[in-house]
């Protein structure tokens, strides 16, 4: 339930500010490690970190989307449901690019990431 809770405000948070504060992933990494549902995977979570500094470096990745990201795959995520969360998150991004560039008329371009990723994690987990 914490969890859910930590990942809803990320996701409003960076929906409205662009920004995703580091305190919340903190606290949504010390959730997830008292979490007994899944365990931590810290190789994935390190890969995932070192493909995101090149992603924040070359494509304009933010930063906060990779701690995010590099939270999620060590603490929430399980190994076996990888699959789905990228599908869950393909989908959610989708449909918020297309919601995005149709409803708001100065849009740059710039798409948080944070509600797709959350938003998968929830998917992937469960609201629970």
């Amino acid at each position: 339930m914490v969890t859910t809770l930590i990942l809803l405000f990320i996701a409003i948070f960076d929906f409205k500010k662009h920004r995703i504060p580091n305190l919340a992933i903190v606290l949504l990494a010390i959730v997830g490690w008292f979490d007994t549902r899944h365990c931590t995977n810290l190789f994935l979570g390190l890969a995932t970190l070192a493909i995101g500094f090149l992603s924040f470096r070359f494509f304009n990745v933010g930063a906060g989307d990779i701690k995010l990201l590099t939270v999620l795959f060590i603490f929430l995520i399980p190994t076996t449901s990888i699959g789905s969360f990228w599908i869950y998150f393909s989908l959610i991004s989708l449909s918020l690019t297309i919601f995005m560039r149709w409803s708001i008329s100065d849009y740059g371009g710039q798409i948080p990431l944070a509600p797709a990723l959350c938003g998968a994690v929830l998917c992937v987990i469960g609201l629970g």
